[in-house]
C-alpha cells in the first residue's frame, strides 16, 4: 500500500478506525518504513505472520 487505490483504501480504512494489515510494493517507499518484513518463501516466517495477525485481532 506504497501508493496509489491500495494506499488511499488504507488510509482510509484505517481513519474510521478499522485495523490494517498492509504490505507494499516498493521496499524503498515510505510506507514500507512501518511494517515487518515477512518472506513469503519462508513457511516459518508465514505461520509467525498468521500467529502475530491472530494476537493482534483476538477473537474480532
Amino acid at each position: 500500500c506504497d501508493s496509489g487505490f491500495g494506499n488511499a483504501t488504507a488510509k482510509r480504512l484505517d481513519a474510521m478506525g478499522f485495523e490494517v494489515f498492509a504490505t507494499v510494493l516498493n521496499l524503498d517507499g515510505e510506507g514500507a518504513n512501518h511494517l515487518r518484513k515477512v518472506d513469503i518463501t519462508q513457511p516459518q516466517q508465514i505461520e509467525q505472520a498468521l500467529i502475530d495477525t491472530k494476537a493482534k485481532l483476538g477473537m474480532r
